[in-house]
């Protein structure tokens, strides 16, 4: 295995590992009835280092380590963090919401076989199951994921609206004016073109993968 390939498959199996973390403490937590509105506190750290890990990825697109654009990457990754830092971390009270822990359970379950179809892929292992579950848990996780975006993001908008969060007015020496709560807006309008879009889209990739898999096996 190549340095490029041996390096990609350790930074795609330790985020494998990684997201297996956080829902095995959302688990935890399910199993021995703590309450939902603990999630955040419990898994807080390893949820933000993971999801920041994935920055990691628009600087492999960009410096063609991966065959992936570096604007879809990068709008993918942004879009998580402005969810998870600029909206969940900065607004607590919807921190114990039940939305941010189907968010976690949607994004953990979604990564894993991502992660660990590119991880086998790189070895030349049998990467079936993974595949399968790559391009078919989208099915439940894509809309239950961007579901609970929405939710969230709807919940936190009159607090970021009321506290002034990321709030910049005029004048000021930057002459430039920025308000969140309005970029907020935008950004929830966007979900509903966005949403069936994607969707589309990823039942297209899924088609494509699992048809070539089945050629693949027949052959």
């Amino acid at each position: 295995m190549r340095l490029r390939q041996s390096y990609l498959f350790l930074y795609n199996f330790a985020c494998a590992l990684g997201w297996t973390y956080i829902i095995s403490r959302v688990g935890k937590l399910a199993s021995i009835g703590y309450g939902i509105e603990n999630t955040y506190s419990v898994i807080k750290q390893p949820f933000v280092f993971w999801q920041c890990f994935q920055l990691l990825e628009v600087l492999h697109a960009a410096l063609g380590i991966v065959r992936s654009s570096v604007i879809t990457t990068f709008i993918q990754v942004a879009s998580r963090l402005i969810i998870l830092l600029a909206i969940v971390y900065r607004v607590p009270e919807v921190q114990g919401s039940v939305f941010f822990t189907t968010l976690t359970v949607a994004w953990s379950l979604a990564e894993i076989p991502r992660y660990l179809h590119y991880a086998l892929s790189l070895t030349g292992g049998r990467t079936t199951v993974a595949t399968w579950l790559r391009y078919s848990g989208f099915l439940v996780l894509y809309p239950l994921g961007a579901g609970s975006e929405m939710v969230l993001l709807y919940i936190a908008m009159p607090y970021i609206r009321d506290r002034g969060i990321w709030l910049l007015k005029l004048p000021n020496k930057l002459n430039f004016a920025f308000d969140f709560y309005k970029v907020c807006w935008v950004l929830l309008f966007l979900y509903l073109p966005g949403l069936p879009f994607m969707y589309a889209h990823m039942l297209r990739q899924r088609k494509k993968y699992l048809s070539s898999q089945h050629k693949r096996r027949v052959d």
